[in-house]
C-alpha cells in the first residue's frame, strides 16, 4: 500500500479564564523571567512547521495596519494562483478574502506572504497591486473561505504541507 502525503494543519491555541484573550495581559508562566517558561511559544517552535495562519485582523493587528483603498472595485480577469517572490522558506498565510491589506513588502518577520482571497470578493486593482508588489497569493472559492481549496492549493501549488493556526 502506497502512503500519499497530505497537508496537516495543526491548531495551536491559548484559552483564557474569562473569555477574553488580550495580548497585553499576557505574562510569562509564574512571571518567570527566562525562556522556558513561555510555553506557547516554545512549543510553536518545536513543531517545525512551513507556515503559520492568519485572519486579516490579526495580521493588521500586529503587522501592518495599512488597508488597501482603492475607487474602482473591477471583477478579477483570471482567477489564477500567483507565485511572487519568496526569499524565506517559511510563510505567512492571511485569509483575506476581500482583498484589504496593504503589505509593506512580499514578506514579513522573515516569512514570505501569501495572501488567500475570494473570486468575487476581491477586484482586479488587488489582484494588479499584489503583483507589481510579487506577493503571492491564491483563490479559495467564490468568497474566499472554502477552506478545504485554501490547504490544497497551499499543498499542491505552494508546497505547504505543515501549516499552523495560531490563536
Amino acid at each position: 500500500m502506497v502512503t500519499i502525503p497530505s497537508p496537516r494543519v495543526i491548531c495551536l491555541t491559548e484559552i483564557s479564564i474569562d473569555g477574553r484573550t488580550d495580548i497585553k495581559q499576557w505574562s510569562k508562566l509564574y512571571n518567570q523571567k527566562n525562556s522556558e517558561s513561555d510555553h506557547y511559544f516554545n512549543t510553536l517552535l518545536r513543531l517545525h512547521v512551513q507556515a503559520v495562519l492568519l485572519g486579516r485582523n490579526a495580521f493588521l493587528h500586529y503587522f501592518s495596519n495599512l488597508q488597501f483603498l482603492s475607487d474602482e472595485k473591477t471583477a478579477i480577469n483570471k482567477h489564477e494562483s500567483f507565485r511572487g517572490i519568496r526569499r524565506f522558506s517559511k510563510t505567512t498565510v492571511v485569509f483575506d478574502p476581500d482583498g484589504t491589506v496593504l503589505y509593506p513588502a512580499s514578506d514579513v518577520n522573515n516569512t514570505s506572504i501569501i495572501a488567500i482571497l475570494g473570486e468575487k470578493s476581491c477586484s482586479q486593482e488587488y489582484i494588479d497591486y499584489l503583483r507589481e508588489n510579487e506577493i503571492s497569493y491564491l483563490f479559495a472559492g467564490d468568497d474566499g473561505r472554502n477552506l478545504d481549496l485554501a490547504v490544497s492549493k497551499l499543498y499542491f501549488e505552494f508546497g505547504l504541507r505543515k501549516m499552523i493556526l495560531c490563536g
